[in-house]
């Protein structure tokens, strides 16, 4: 599967490739699955970046258990499957929202499952991840974006809002989750996500 692309996962019926045909089952969303024995040995060969990597290692080996966050005292996990499709539909989303392939994309927060999906997603358009931390200096954090010619940012949570709100004027796409208010320039996630829902990729 193609992180831009849109999932034609079938829990079902899928197999993947290169399995030896040993069954295995694994929680997906409340449900057991029934899957094929994936192979101990990817094949790399075509593979020309890391959300491609990703992909293959995801269809490859498929779990409920993929990344998982702490909220409100329980895990909140990931499947694989869901991994993929915030992806695509984060990076599409951003296409539609004027970040173009090889701009400089900032991204900033503390560690969370939606670092790694936005990380993903910035390279799967062809961007650059320009990493930044909530712990930075302001004259650091001013010196990484000027250094950069960064024009667009990532902002989780609080901790990253209220290091980059004095610099929204430095960007163009200021793109926010669980922080913040949005509007102008200053896009909600899930906002951009649903702009990534109205493409259409065969």
């Amino acid at each position: 599967m193609n992180m831009l692309a849109p999932s034609r996962f079938n829990a079902s019926t899928s197999t993947p490739a290169g399995s030896n045909g040993t069954k295995y089952r694994t929680p997906t969303h409340g449900v057991v699955i029934d899957h094929q024995t994936p192979p101990s040995r990817l094949d790399l060969s075509g593979i020309g970046s890391v959300p491609a990597l990703c992909d293959l290692a995801f269809n490859t080996y498929r779990s409920g258990h993929c990344l998982a966050s702490r909220e409100s005292g329980h895990w909140r996990w990931l499947a694989t499957e869901d991994v993929q499709c915030e992806v695509r539909r984060l990076s599409l989303g951003m296409l539609r929202s004027g970040v173009a392939p090889g701009s400089r994309v900032a991204l900033i927060g503390d560690p969370s499952p939606h670092w790694v999906i936005a990380d993903l997603a910035i390279m799967a358009i062809g961007a650059v991840t320009v990493p930044l931390f909530p712990t930075m200096s302001a004259e650091h954090l001013r010196h990484a974006i000027s250094h950069t010619a960064t024009r667009a940012v990532i902002v989780l949570g609080a901790s990253g809002w209220q290091r980059v709100v004095g610099e929204l004027g430095r960007f163009r796409v200021v793109i926010v989750r669980g922080a913040g208010t949005t509007g102008g320039r200053v896009l909600a996630w899930h906002d951009v996500q649903s702009l990534g829902d109205t493409v259409s990729y065969e």
